[in-house]
């Protein structure tokens, strides 16, 4: 049998190392949520770049295209984001088959 004095000391053993779990795990999902907040802010910073040089180049756009642009992956972005450098339509931004890419 454990003595008043063992029971108290086990229980604030225990009381800390579920404070200090706690407290890990706290951490752990502030970064976890932080990094994922950082990449979807990067990601709609893209797409609106990306949108006003397609507005600035080709006028008023149709709903497909922001549709498309605000569900689209980071490659996908990328991709987009040079080929309207050399694109003379929006289908061309999206599927490729520019002058500069076809050599």
């Amino acid at each position: 049998m454990l003595s008043i004095f063992a029971r108290e000391l086990l229980a604030k053993g225990e009381a800390r190392g579920e404070a200090r779990g706690e407290a890990k795990g706290e951490a752990r999902g502030f970064m976890e949520g932080e990094a994922r907040g950082k990449a979807r802010g990067l990601l709609e910073g893209i797409a609106a770049v990306l949108l006003r040089q397609m507005q600035h180049q080709f006028g008023p756009l149709p709903a497909w295209v922001q549709a498309r642009v605000e569900a689209a992956e980071l490659v996908e972005l990328e991709s987009w984001t040079t080929r309207i450098l050399a694109a003379r339509t929006l289908e061309e931004v999206f599927d490729g088959s520019t002058p500069a890419n076809t050599h």
